[in-house]
C-alpha cells in the first residue's frame, strides 16, 4: 500500500518533467527530477519489503499449523462397554 502510494506520487510529479524534457530536450526542474528519482525507489524498496514480510508470515503460520497437526488425537472413552 505504502509503495503504490509512493509511486502514483512520484509519477504525479514526473508527468510534467517529461512534458518539458520531450518540448524543450531541457529538464529545467532538476530537484523535482531527483525526487522522483527518490521516491521511486522508496517505492519498490517498500514493495519488496512489504514482500519479504508477508512471506516470512505466511511460512511462520504454516509452521504453526504443521505443529498442530503434530498433536496426537485423544478419544474420549464415555463408559461405553460391550
Amino acid at each position: 500500500m505504502t509503495g503504490a502510494a509512493l509511486l502514483v506520487i512520484s509519477i504525479l510529479l514526473a508527468i510534467p518533467i517529461l512534458v518539458t524534457y520531450s518540448e524543450t530536450g531541457l529538464v529545467p526542474r532538476f530537484p523535482t527530477a531527483i525526487l522522483c528519482t527518490g521516491l521511486t525507489l522508496l517505492a519498490f524498496l517498500s514493495f519488496t519489503s512489504g514482500l519479504i514480510l508477508d512471506t516470512v508470515t505466511r511460512g511462520r503460520r504454516e509452521m504453526k499449523r504443521m505443529r498442530y497437526l503434530e498433536i496426537p488425537v485423544v478419544v474420549a472413552d464415555h463408559g461405553e462397554s460391550q
